[in-house]
């Protein structure tokens, strides 16, 4: 990494000296960059679908766990639940088919919704259990 850091540092000030018109330099430079941040970003990505999901699954146990507490806010949570879900579902079906300022805007107001409801159900669960107590 420092080397290539290295190469581009001296490739800009090489360039500042001497009026070039070779687009190669630039190129290679962008080619040698690209691979790397794009397998960060899939790395990255998949990481967070993965911890998405791993929470969603967490969610619905705790939601399953509220009903043996307390089962009018079991039946409230779980159709808020169920509505942000298939919400969710419908945005995730036409995601690939829209542009990418849109889904920047879209995807994380869905994933605060399902974050809110989860947080709502932990704190709800968790007060239930310690009121049994």
């Amino acid at each position: 990494m420092k080397t290539i850091f290295s190469a581009v540092t001296v490739t800009l000030l090489l360039s500042g000296c001497v009026a070039s018109n070779k687009p190669v330099a630039n190129s290679v430079i962008t080619s040698a960059i690209t691979p790397q941040v794009t397998a960060a970003q899939t790395n990255a990505s998949a990481n967070m679908v993965q911890d998405s999901a791993s929470r969603l699954i967490q969610c619905r146990k705790e939601l399953d766990a509220m009903q043996s507490y307390n089962p009018p806010k079991y039946q409230s949570y779980k159709s808020e639940f169920d509505k942000t879900a298939s919400h969710l579902k419908k945005y995730l079906e036409v995601k690939g088919g829209i542009g990418n300022d849109i889904n920047e805007l879209a995807m994380p107001k869905y994933q605060f919704a399902i974050r809110d409801v989860c947080f709502r159900i932990k704190t709800d669960l968790a007060t239930s259990i310690v009121k049994t107590v």
